[in-house]
């Protein structure tokens, strides 16, 4: 089979210059994105309720593909936000 057809936005040659402004692009959204994780952290009186708001994006993720785009939950992703609520709780209430 010709790979070409099958993922024609791999031809390096010929999308060369969006390949490479994608691979920028995503390391300054990481390097920004850290530096203001990094600077939260700093500057707050409690540095743990930062981890904790951070670490809690699995329940977000969850409430927004169910409410807004109507997907089916199941079992373990039930499980796994209980989880992360629980891990939330005792990294808040941790002195």
């Amino acid at each position: 089979m010709n790979n070409k057809k099958l993922y024609p936005y791999f031809d390096l040659v010929k999308y060369r210059n969006a390949w490479i402004y994608a691979i920028l692009a995503g390391l300054c959204v990481a390097c920004v994105g850290n530096l203001i994780y990094l600077h939260a952290l700093k500057s707050s009186l409690a540095p743990y309720l930062v981890v904790a708001l951070s670490y809690s994006a699995p329940i977000f993720t969850l409430l927004v593909s169910v409410l807004v785009l109507k997907h089916d939950y199941s079992l373990s992703s039930i499980l796994g936000v209980i989880l992360v609520v629980t891990g939330v709780f005792v990294i808040s209430f941790h002195k």
